[in-house]
C-alpha cells in the first residue's frame, strides 16, 4: 500500500506559479504516504526524516533549520501559501461571467473557487449591506486608477474606501489643473534646458497666455535671447 501512495519529490519552489496548488496537493498525498505506513511511529523526529526524504534540496533548505515535523509543515505553508486578498477576491468574483464554451456547471464550478477567498462570515445586515456597497462602488468606478489602488488593499470597510478613493480623485484633478496650466508647462518646459528652441517656445507661450499682445525684439547676450519689450497694446 505505501508503495502505491508514495508521492513524488516537492520540487516547486515559492516563486513558482501555481506554486501554492501544487504544494497543497503534494502535502496530501505526503500525509496519505505517512498514514498508510504502520510501522513508523507517530512521532515528529521520524516524520520530518521522512518529509527531508520527499523533497529536493532546493525546498529542504527552507525548513532545513526546523526541529519538528510541525514546524516545517507551518514553514513551507507560510512560504507557499499567501493570505487572500479579500478586496480583490470579491471584485474577481463579482465581475466573473460565463466563457464562451464554458457549461453551466464548469462555471457555477469556478464561481465557488473563487469564493473561497473572498472571506464570507457571518454578519450583521447592515455590515453585509456595507460591503456589497463596498463591492459594487470598486466595480463600478470609471478611474482605472482609482480601483487598482483600491484593489491593493487586503481588507477594506466602505467609509476607508470611499475616503481613498475622494483623496485620490482629488490628487488627480489636482494633478491635471497642475498640467493644463500655461506658466507651470512653461516653466517645467524651461527647465529642461535653456537652448534657443526652449526659449523660443517658452515666449510663444507666455504671449499666446496673456490677454494683451505687445511688439518684441529679441537681444542676444552671451548666446542666450532675451525678450525686450518696446510697445504694448492692450485687446
Amino acid at each position: 500500500m505505501d508503495k502505491v501512495l508514495r508521492p513524488e519529490r516537492f520540487d516547486v519552489i515559492p516563486n513558482a506559479q501555481g506554486a501554492a496548488k501544487r504544494r497543497t496537493h503534494w502535502l496530501a498525498t505526503f500525509e496519505n504516504f505517512i498514514d498508510a505506513i504502520p510501522s513508523i511511529p507517530d512521532t515528529r523526529i521520524n516524520k520530518l526524516h521522512i518529509l527531508a526524504n520527499y523533497v529536493t534540496s532546493d525546498v529542504y533548505q527552507l525548513f532545513c533549520d526546523t526541529e519538528t515535523y510541525d514546524e516545517a509543515i507551518t514553514t513551507l505553508k507560510t512560504l507557499y501559501v499567501k493570505p487572500p486578498n479579500e478586496i480583490f477576491a470579491r471584485h474577481k468574483f463579482a465581475t466573473r461571467k460565463q466563457q464562451a464554451g464554458e457549461t453551466l456547471d464548469e462555471y457555477l464550478q469556478e464561481l465557488k473557487h473563487l469564493s473561497k477567498d473572498c472571506n464570507f462570515r457571518q454578519v450583521s445586515a447592515a455590515q453585509y449591506r456595507d460591503e456589497a456597497i463596498r463591492d459594487a462602488f470598486i466595480s463600478g468606478l470609471l478611474s482605472g486608477s482609482i480601483r487598482q489602488r483600491l484593489l491593493e488593499n487586503k481588507q477594506l470597510d466602505l467609509q476607508t474606501a470611499v475616503d481613498q478613493a475622494r483623496a485620490w480623485d482629488l490628487a488627480q484633478k489636482s494633478s491635471e489643473t497642475y498640467n493644463s496650466n500655461p506658466f507651470t508647462s512653461a516653466a517645467v518646459t524651461a527647465s529642461n534646458g535653456h537652448d534657443e528652441n526652449n526659449e523660443e517656445g517658452l515666449s510663444e507661450r507666455y504671449l499666446a497666455s496673456t490677454s494683451r499682445s505687445a511688439k518684441c525684439f529679441f537681444v542676444v547676450i552671451s548666446n542666450t535671447p532675451v525678450i525686450m519689450p518696446c510697445e504694448r497694446s492692450y485687446l
